[in-house]
Formats: C-alpha cells, structure tokens, sequence
C-alpha cells in the first residue's frame, strides 16, 4: 500500500466525533507505525523506513482532508515543531499536533498470543448490513462469531454467513468496524475482553506490526439457531438472482411495503400506493423453480427495506426462497434467504 492507502486505511478507525479527544480522534505516529482508535476498536499499520522517525499525533480528519488537497501518491510527512507539514511539490499543508504524552499507547496484542486461523472474512459485508444501528439495542450492534458462523441481526432481519476460525471454542460478538475489507486469510487472537485481527501469519512470540483490535462488549447474541434454522428449512423455490433483485428494486421506488404473491409458479410483488395496490404486470414477474406439487401459492406482506439487501448480499446466480404463504396474505411465518454459504431471514408483516 501507498502511504496515502495506509493513513486512509487506519484513518478510518478514527472516531471523527471526538476530535477534542485524541486518543479516539487522531491518528498516532510512533514507533514506527501509524494508528488510530475510537472507544470500540482500532488499526496499526507499519511505516516505511523514510516515515518511521515521525512522532507526532494530529486530527484524522484534518489529516485524510489534507493528503487529499495536496495530491500525489507518496507526501512527505515532517514534523516541525508544534505542527506536521504535509508537502507534494509546490503544494503543503500544516496541522496541529497534540502531544504524545496526552495520547495513549495504542493497545496490541500480547506476545505469545494464540492465534487462531481464520477463512472467508472477507465476504462479512454480507452480514454487516444487518447489525443494529439502534444505540438502545447495544447486544445487537455487532456481528456474532463462531468457529462455523458469522451472524449479525437488527431484530428485523437477521444474516449468517459461513466462515472457518479454527480453535474459537465459544461464540463472541464484535464490532463490525473491526471486520471491514477484511482478506480471505486472517488469524485471530482473544486476549481478556480484546480481540486481533491480523493479516500476516504472526511469528512465535512477537507482536504483529500490522493489526486491528477491539474491546469485545461481552454482550450475550441472540439465539439464532432458533430463528434462522427453521426458516431456511422450507421448501426452497429457486429464482435467477439479478431478476429477483431487478423486481425487488422497481417495487421499491413506489413503496418500501411489499407483498410477495406466488401465482401459477412465478414470483409476483404488490405495492401499496395511497389507497389502492399496484400489482406488477406480467411481464415483471420472476419465474421460479423447484416447486413441490403440494405447494400452496399465495401471499405474504415484507418491508422491502430489509428484503432488498438480503437479496443483493447473494453473489450467486441462483437464489433459494423459502416461503410458507396463505391465501390472504395472512401469514406471519419468517421468510427465508439463502445461497452457497450464505442464509438470511426477515420478518413478515400484515398489509
């Protein structure tokens, strides 16, 4: 990575909102290494050899402005005096600098930390999108991990994706920030209420320069075995993606509250506009497959705010609906998502 990409990068983990605050508000040149860090977790990163002599904190957010104003992929970064200049060719900027004894170390892993290895982090956007952002609802603003299992819920909605951590013995709830554009190979670490991430395979009793880490909330995740499980146990009646996706969309524009119609084997959605609904015509309808002979079409009421992004975390070309319906859109029965690896379920409501 460039040193913009790097700053950028760890930058993120910067909590904005509390620039008075520089621990949790700027970025922290030391040692070495760049990082940053709000009340839930945090981000270090290396520095090149030519940039491993700054010592200096400054405002995240002042700093990602300036990179940006002064251009080019590789700034000089110095420090002089009380502030940091930022230069490229004729252009420079000048930032405030906190003092390093008012700004905490950065907290890191222990040496002879166990790491455990960890597959298939990178796909956890396809879980994120459902964790609560509801400050009341602190156990549900995370994302639940398990040595199978990524699941993360709202109340409404809820999501699951397949990974592998091997040797995670009990189930453990992160933030999501932590678990961003993560790679497909990662090893974790849990020390007391704090967990690593690292991409670089760490070596035997040293610290990994490159690492993220979090303060676990040691809230207690819903039993989602319970809600999702039966869900996506239904019959699955089997649609092309991008045409489940496109419908969903269209129906959206005119309203976010969607009721789901299964007629003479095709996926149809009606919409409330004013008084009236409008019934998509034919032409829009999804074809689906895999339809037992005993299945009983029908209806069912979403919010198409949950429902949409469920579908577009699929990445497959197939989608698998697990829907039980009633004739009279009366039925209250979760409706089930799921593809290779991945399984989501929403709640229905009455229209």
């Amino acid at each position: 990575m460039t040193l913009i990409q790097t700053i950028q990068q760890v930058a993120a983990f910067a909590d904005t909102k509390a620039e008075m605050t520089p621990s949790w508000g700027c970025v922290v040149f030391r040692n070495g290494v760049v990082a940053a860090q709000s009340a839930e977790c945090g981000a270090c990163e290396p520095l090149e050899a030519e940039h491993k002599a700054l010592e200096c904190a400054t405002s995240a957010s002042m700093l990602v402005k300036a990179l940006k104003a002064v251009g080019g992929k590789e700034p000089a970064l110095a420090v002089d005096g009380n502030e940091l200049l930022v230069a490229h060719g004729e252009s420079s900027a000048r930032l405030p600098t906190y003092s390093l004894k008012d700004v905490p170390v950065f907290m890191e892993p222990p040496k002879g930390a166990t790491w455990f290895h960890a597959v298939g982090l990178d796909k956890l956007s396809t879980v994120t999108w459902a964790v609560s952002t509801d400050i009341a609802r602190t156990h549900l603003r995370g994302v639940c991990l398990t040595a199978e299992y990524a699941i993360a819920t709202n109340g409404h909605v809820m999501a699951r994706q397949e990974i592998q951590v091997e040797g995670l013995e009990a189930p453990v709830v992160v933030p999501a920030a932590l678990l961003a554009d993560l790679p497909a190979e990662c090893w974790i670490a849990i020390h007391g209420q704090r967990m690593f991430i690292t991409a670089d395979k760490p070596a035997k009793k040293k610290v990994p320069t490159s690492f993220r880490g979090a303060n676990l909330p040691g809230h207690v995740f819903p039993p989602w075995e319970q809600v999702l499980v039966p869900a996506i146990e239904v019959p699955a009646l089997r649609a092309d993606t991008k045409a489940v996706q496109g419908l969903l969309k269209r129906a959206k524009v005119s309203s976010s509250d969607m009721l789901l119609e299964v007629l003479n084997g095709r996926l149809r959605v009606r919409t409330e506009e004013g008084r009236g609904t409008t019934l998509f015509d034919f032409a829009d309808s999804v074809e689906l497959a895999n339809i037992p002979k005993d299945y009983v079409e029908g209806m069912i009421g979403l919010d198409g705010n949950y429902l949409l992004p469920m579908v577009q975390a699929v990445a497959d070309a197939e989608v698998d609906l697990h829907m039980t319906l009633s004739p009279d859109s009366a039925s209250l029965d979760p409706l089930g998502v799921s593809a290779e690896g991945f399984a989501a379920v929403v709640m229905p409501m009455r229209l």
